[in-house]
């Protein structure tokens, strides 16, 4: 059994719709057609999700929206709304919906987006009770140290195991944010190494079919050399002009030319995808305990690779890398950050749009700068970007992590993060860091 899900709709043929759908993916599903209604099973029953469609009669279900979020902030809400209604779907996701779908609605849809509402809604959950269980734990032991003096060494253990297990949760967060972006990548990296791949196939086919014909010639001069000792003229002259035009249909020219060639072409191809192989190594490697020297514009460059099937259908990529000195950091960490931003900004372009990386030394810092002139983020959002859990993209499209682990990363560096953006003119990210390294 999944979940606990309540429908509100004053239509029981839509309610009787999503709940029949939803029950065919092990939800229960309850329904009912009015506020009062809804809130006699809220109050009796553990609902974990509210699907509520915004028209209704008497209490409109923005209101509703309103008392849910008050009442009960962990339930999470998804809210119908009609083509017309969009202001109302986007009033609806700045008062704290989690979700919202359009009439005309398709079921499936509705059931990708209850799934990812519930489980957003189970890590948001578990990780502020998380964050609260260990905030109680270190303000227990803050008070404890206040009376206890001979039992300082103690408590200062136990506060140092407190902050171990936070930063062991923020570690595995990180890890856990690096597998769940090679997931959402993992096709496009697919077909990065199935490009090489079916090309080396076809180049050895080729090769194959040179070697049988050419085996073939051997064998027939072996015959001649037999005939030569033999002194059979008339056999060796008929064999000799069959030799002859077995090469010229075979054009042994173009062969010896075109086997150095697939050779080549093959190497290059094995080359790439080791290379790809690599990185994708590398980068998902935890490097949290091992501080390396770095090159952050190989680190750049790994991460391209990585993403390049992301990146390649949507925008041309400008390389502007200046000159700059290794730096001691967690490089795999950075690459990640790297990684974060220049997804985003390919999602954040249609088509036929441009990623200028650009990378130099001012004094006593390194800058990382990553500007594209996709469809930028709106003036209201700027503020929240780094928060945990918020984002402004589609269902299965990202976990709302990113860029609050790419903030933590970097502060982590004792560097800085900064974006600046206009709806309609892109996005540019800075990044900076100290030469000195953490």
């Amino acid at each position: 059994m999944q979940a606990d899900i309540l429908i509100i709709d004053d239509e029981p043929c839509i309610r009787e719709i999503i709940a029949s759908h939803l029950n065919e993916k092990n939800y229960v599903c309850k329904g009912a057609e009015s506020w009062e209604e809804a809130k006699g099973i809220i109050n009796n029953e553990k609902i974990a999700l509210v699907i509520c469609d915004i028209m209704l009669p008497l209490i409109n279900g923005i209101e509703i929206l309103r008392r849910l979020k008050d009442q009960h902030p962990e339930l999470a809400v998804m809210m119908i709304s009609g083509n017309a209604d969009i202001n109302n779907a986007i009033q609806s996701l700045e008062l704290g919906a989690d979700d919202y779908v359009t009439k005309p609605f398709d079921l499936d849809t509705i059931s990708t987006k209850v799934q990812s509402v519930i489980n957003r809604q189970r890590i948001k959950l578990q990780h502020n009770q998380d964050i609260a269980n260990l905030k109680k734990v270190k303000d227990e032991l803050e008070a404890n140290l206040k009376g206890l003096n001979n039992n300082l060494l103690e408590n200062q253990d136990k506060l140092k195991n407190a902050e171990n297990e936070i930063s062991k949760i923020h570690r595995h967060l990180i890890q856990q944010e690096k597998m769940s972006a090679i997931g959402l990548l993992a096709a496009g990296v697919a077909h990065e190494i199935n490009n090489p791949i079916g090309f080396i196939g076809s180049n050895m086919n080729t090769l194959k079919k040179y070697i049988q014909g050419i085996i073939l010639l051997l064998e027939n001069y072996n015959e001649l050399q037999n005939l030569m000792d033999e002194g059979n003229t008339d056999r060796i002259k008929e064999l000799f002009q069959n030799l002859e035009k077995k090469k010229k249909d075979m054009d042994i020219d173009f062969i010896i030319t075109d086997v150095t060639n697939l050779v080549n072409e093959s190497l290059d191809g094995t080359n790439r995808v080791r290379k790809i192989v690599q990185d994708l190594k590398n980068f998902c490697r935890n490097d949290d305990e091992k501080q390396q020297m770095a090159n952050l514009n190989e680190g750049l460059e790994s991460t391209l690779n990585i993403i390049w099937n992301e990146l390649k259908y949507k925008a041309k990529i400008i390389k502007d890398y200046g000159e700059l000195p290794c730096v001691l950091c967690y490089p795999m960490q950075l690459n990640q950050v790297f990684m974060n931003i220049l997804v985003n900004a390919a999602h954040a372009i249609e088509k036929d749009g441009v990623i200028r990386i650009t990378t130099k030394r001012e004094t006593d810092k390194i800058i990382v700068q990553i500007a594209d002139n996709g469809k930028g983020i709106p003036k209201e959002y700027l503020s929240r970007i780094f928060e945990p859990f918020f984002t402004t993209k589609e269902v299965g499209k990202g976990t709302g992590l990113g860029l609050s682990i790419s903030y933590n990363i970097i502060e982590k560096h004792n560097g800085s993060i900064e974006v600046e953006s206009e709806a309609g003119k892109g996005a540019t990210f800075t990044i900076s860091l100290p030469v000195t390294g953490v």
